[in-house]
């Protein structure tokens, strides 16, 4: 995702999170060698619509008072793989970024690929309102993204299903839901896209496909740190701990003189106290960017890195042991790796502009083109329905939801009547309104990851278990794959990596394949030509390098990884368990609880 300067890069992907996606990077779209042979492409190279073609739609700009007009809203279309009248369409939107380069989900790496392979299905990716070339006006003010909001996003969904005239290689062929079962899926805030429009409109999809999908707004959510706190090194999260709990008090109770010190270590003395704490949340918030490929492709990652740096000894050896190595090294190591950082190296020439949210005037809360490096609109969208402002007891507590509601009244000062006092209200709203958790949507598959950040906002939370009187998972298909974060199963190469993510992308296919055949068995007058068979083929691999279950630093496992993936002797999860001292090196935990005891 972004990189956290700006208020919603705390979001960063998919959502600024962006975000979540995960598919945010191009360098993430690598191709993959899972192919599906089982969906055969009947279509002829000269028939094929060529897939990174631009389309528009007229889309209405208010879908309450469609008298306003229309915008062009942009769109990328495949039918690679179609069979013909009747067969599936799937349908997905890049959210909150541009769609630029999103039209290869069409052809291979993800699991829409996948889907279209598998279903002969014909594709679309959609841009949403308001990014890349689909916005109504050109600059941002407040009174133009009054039409930004969740539920006209969901209205866009169902007038285009329902009136658009796809571009078909052979020939206009109808396409609206009565005739062709359209399947909707997303990933991140896109997935919180398709959950509420199957509610919404139960029979406008075929099914719904929602992987880490944040349902419930929250504008104090801490709980976003907790799974990073769990998955990430142990050693590493105790030292963060013990680190963060000093610059609080610091910045609580210290002298002027040992506020500057502490700063001035970091090289940000120039900073007010709550953005030298937010500058210090990188790179902890690139955790929900760590695919199950990060590792088998760059053998490390910014993260882990980052935990490398923090368990260095004074020796210039890596700390293994789970208690860390204390403080005040794990202080100096933090302020050395920050000050390291490509983020620091950018922002140090222009600092204090770089950091800082006290000037309502600068740049960051001023500039209202669409294509602004500041996500405007998508600031607008956390300030005005969803919050997920985020504080924890790995990153310091002066980052506070009031801390984010100054910039959002920043951000947007002629609309002071649209941003409340506090997130209170509009959130409660927003709940309200779309169910969050007690969403009761039909025919919605739903995926998250273990250590997903956003996982306790999703479908599937951490506490969950401990209210079984919700009875969540039994009303809806719900799949939590171990050990994994943001997104894992939107990408094909990761279920090649990952057994676990393979088994997931597998049981969507196949799920959703019995939906879609329930709704030809509803539609007996549209052609059925679905195939045979469902799932993802191709080359087997051993479990993904994921390191969450590892307690010791990462560098020396690193370094004997890739002398293993060189020789090819054997694979990542059995290396990792050989640097472990795992009892049985053949075995990699599944669950939490089957996790060796920590050496």
């Amino acid at each position: 995702m972004r990189p956290p300067i700006t208020l919603l890069q705390v979001l960063s992907a998919s959502i600024i999170f962006s975000s979540a996606s995960a598919l945010n990077s191009q360098d993430l779209r690598q191709p993959s060698s899972l192919r599906t042979p089982e969906a055969p492409n009947h279509a002829s190279p000269a028939t094929v619509n060529e897939y990174h073609t631009e389309y528009y739609f007229h889309q209405l700009i208010d879908h309450e008072n469609p008298s306003l007009g229309t915008f062009k809203q942009r769109y990328f279309f495949s039918d690679q793989h179609y069979r013909g009248p009747g067969s599936p369409i799937v349908i997905g939107t890049p959210g909150e970024k541009s769609a630029d380069g999103y039209h290869a989900d069409l052809t291979e790496g993800s699991i829409m690929s996948a889907m279209l392979e598998n279903w002969g299905a014909a594709g679309v990716v959609l841009e949403h309102r308001y990014w890349g070339k689909s916005s109504p006006y050109d600059t941002l003010t407040a009174k133009n993204l009054t039409f930004l909001t969740v539920n006209q996003a969901i209205e866009d969904y169902k007038y285009f299903v329902e009136n658009v005239d796809l571009p078909w290689a052979s020939g206009g062929l109808q396409s609206t839901p009565s005739v062709t079962p359209w399947v909707n899926i997303g990933c991140s805030y896109p997935g919180l896209l398709v959950a509420f429009t199957q509610e919404k409109y139960p029979d406008l999809f075929a099914a719904g496909y929602a992987s880490s999908a944040p349902v419930n707004a929250d504008g104090d959510f801490w709980e976003y740190w907790e799974p990073i706190e769990e998955g990430m090194p142990k050693n590493c999260s105790a030292d963060l701990s013990e680190a963060v709990a000093h610059i609080d008090k610091v910045l609580s109770t210290g002298t002027t003189i040992e506020v500057k010190a502490l700063k001035r270590k970091f090289g940000l003395q120039v900073l007010a106290n709550d953005d030298f704490a937010y500058a210090l949340q990188y790179p902890l918030n690139t955790w929900q960017d760590l695919q199950a490929d990060t590792y088998s492709r760059e053998l490390t990652s910014g993260f882990y890195k980052f935990c490398d740096t923090i368990e260095t000894k004074a020796d210039n050896t890596i700390n293994m042991d789970v208690r860390g190595v204390g403080m005040p090294l794990a202080l100096e190591n933090w302020a050395k790796a920050f000050k390291a950082s490509a983020r620091y190296k950018e922002c140090r020439s222009i600092l204090p502009a770089c950091f800082s949210t006290a000037n309502p005037k600068a740049e960051k809360f001023t500039v209202k083109e669409v294509l602004d490096q500041h996500s405007r609109a998508w600031t607008w969208m956390l300030c005005t329905q969803l919050g997920w402002f985020q504080d924890s007891s790995i990153v310091s507590s002066q980052v506070t939801p009031a801390y984010f509601q100054r910039q959002c009244s920043n951000y947007f000062p002629p609309a002071r009547d649209h941003i409340a006092s506090d997130f209170s209200d509009p959130i409660g709203k927003f709940n309200r309104q779309f169910e969050g958790w007690n969403i009761m949507a039909e025919r919605l598959f739903v995926v998250n990851g273990q250590f997903d950040p956003w996982r306790s906002v999703s479908l599937s939370p951490l506490w969950m278990d401990r209210y079984p009187e919700l009875n969540i998972e039994d009303i809806l298909d719900i799949h939590v794959i171990p050990n994994a974060t943001h997104c894992w199963d939107y990408r094909l190469v990761n279920g090649e990596l990952d057994p676990n993510v393979k088994k997931v992308q597998t049981k969507a296919l196949v799920r959703i394949r019995e939906w879609l055949q329930d709704w030809y068995t509803s539609h007996p007058d549209v052609p059925n030509n679905l195939s045979n068979a469902a799932g993802i083929s191709g080359k087997e691999n051993a479990a993904g390098a994921t390191l969450n279950n590892i307690s010791g630093a990462h560098a020396t496992v690193s370094t004997d990884l890739k002398d293993t993936f060189e020789a090819n002797l054997v694979d990542t999860v059995e290396a990792m368990a050989v640097m472990k001292g795992w009892e049985d090196p053949s075995r990699f935990p599944e669950t939490p609880e089957s996790v060796p005891p920590e050496q």
